[in-house]
């Protein structure tokens, strides 16, 4: 059995293919938001900035009280400029 624990664990020792196999393996109806926030961040550390904003956007569908999702999604408005401050 898989856990959250080994998933940020491959994130923070940047094996992250790991950690996207070990999400699809652990991901179910009561941890979906979680993981695709995990999937984001993941994506988001490979430069994959659309594929993590599609997770992080699917991430608050499913749980529009997540707050973390909702901050990532900032980080990839940040990273691609999208914010116009006047």
């Amino acid at each position: 059995m898989f856990s959250l624990k080994e998933i940020t664990d491959c994130i923070k020792n940047r094996n992250l293919e790991k950690a996207l196999m070990l999400c699809d393996a652990y991901e179910n109806e009561k941890n979906k938001s979680l993981i695709l926030n995990l999937r984001g961040v993941i994506n988001l550390l490979k430069g994959n900035l659309d594929i993590a904003e599609k997770s992080f956007l699917n991430a608050v569908r499913v749980d529009p009280n997540f707050i973390d999702p909702l901050k990532n999604l900032y980080l990839i408005c940040l990273k691609k400029k999208t914010i116009k401050i006047s």
